[in-house]
């Protein structure tokens, strides 16, 4: 059963807590995730996610095992719904630093769990932000690294947004309205060629 999410509005204090929620895979780029984090202070990051590459997961445990401020949360198999919301939720922010990406489930996820999130500006990603707003997604150019996790704990603390992500044109009724739209183009276009 899904827990209403909290809202955004809460006070930062103390270090700001981040994390992953995902698939562990190599073109996630968590190895760089995990380095950075390891060398940036007023951050708590938590990595947690499905392990499909196990190799992967074994180098990341082997980074951040000197590192208290980062905690790996990985397992064999889906989990339910509730922890994956208690992960999102747990976090100020969440981050995805991807190498390669077209659309994001995990950013609408985050968003719809009113977090904010950091991730690069490639993809349909920088679409996302325009109809979300920029208080609400950070996009960084070219790779993933120290200075980008440093310039977004400094953008989460002094960003103000509203308590819930805007997020009306993914809504349900929205999208409705859209297909229904789409639909009714197509017939007028074949209309004509149904005539010929």
């Amino acid at each position: 059963m899904a827990v209403t999410p909290p809202t955004a509005g809460r006070a930062l204090t103390g270090d700001v807590k981040l994390a992953y929620i995902g698939l562990i895979r190599p073109y996630k780029n968590l190895e760089l995730l995990v380095d950075a984090a390891a060398k940036v202070s007023g951050l708590e990051l938590r990595v947690g996610g499905m392990a499909m590459d196990r190799a992967l997961a074994d180098k990341l445990l082997a980074g951040a095992k000197q590192t208290p401020h980062i905690t790996l949360d990985f397992w064999d198999a889906p989990v339910s719904d509730g922890k994956f919301e208690a992960i999102v939720d747990s976090a100020d922010a969440i981050v995805l630093p991807y190498r390669s990406v077209l659309n994001s489930g995990a950013m609408l996820f985050a968003l719809s769990r009113n977090r904010p999130v950091l991730a690069p500006n490639i993809g349909s990603l920088p679409e996302l932000r325009e109809t979300v707003g920029p208080d609400w997604v950070y996009l960084y150019e070219g790779e993933f690294n120290q200075s980008v996790l440093n310039d977004f704990i400094a953008w989460m603390r002094k960003t103000k947004r509203g308590d819930m992500a805007p997020l009306d044109y993914y809504s349900w009724s929205r999208i409705g309205q859209e297909l229904g739209k789409f639909i009714e183009s197509l017939r007028r276009i074949s209309t004509p060629l149904q005539k010929l």
